[in-house]
Parts: structure tokens; C-alpha cells; sequence
């Protein structure tokens, strides 16, 4: 499943309008279409957070799907050249 079909069936689930659930997450309504429809396929880690939080959802989980790294891990490996490195050299 893609974020954007995750998203969505989120919001379909909790029987809500487009405008409804981006007024609760404080994002306009033709951002999160954008969203749902894939035409922004990485939205910015702000925005995530915010979907994520309004659903509840696993953080890693969505953030794999949404193509990103949750901060914590970023700043982890960003302040950490050897971890940087290991990952860089690591065979996937």
C-alpha cells in the first residue's frame, strides 16, 4: 500500500470530508488532495507529522511508505559519522 492510498482510506474510514480532516491537521484541503492523490509524494516531514498524529499512526511505518526518515533516526546518523558510514556500506 502507498501513503497516499494509507491516507486516504484513513479518512474514509473516519467518514471525513477532504476539508474536515486538513482542517484538523492544519494543512489546506489541496495539500492533502495533493497528498492523497500521490501528486506530492514525499511531503515535508511538518506535514507528515501531522497526518501521522491526526491517525494515529506508526510513525516508522508511515515514514517508510512516505519515502522519509523519522527525525530521530536522521539527527542519529546525521551527528554520527561512523553510523553514517556503516549505513552508507551496508549491502541491501
Amino acid at each position: 500500500m502507498t501513503f497516499s492510498a494509507l491516507i486516504k482510506k484513513c479518512r474514509k474510514d473516519r467518514k471525513l470530508s477532504l476539508a474536515e480532516a486538513a482542517k484538523h491537521m492544519r494543512v489546506s484541503p489541496s495539500h492533502l488532495h495533493y497528498i492523497e492523490c500521490g501528486k506530492t509524494e514525499k511531503p515535508k516531514m511538518e506535514t507528515l507529522y501531522k497526518i501521522i498524529t491526526f491517525y494515529g499512526l506508526p510513525i516508522d511505518d508511515a515514514c517508510i511508505l512516505a519515502g522519509r526518515v523519522p527525525m530521530d533516526v536522521y539527527y542519529k546518523v546525521l551527528n554520527n559519522p561512523r553510523l553514517f558510514n556503516a549505513i552508507r556500506n551496508m549491502e541491501v
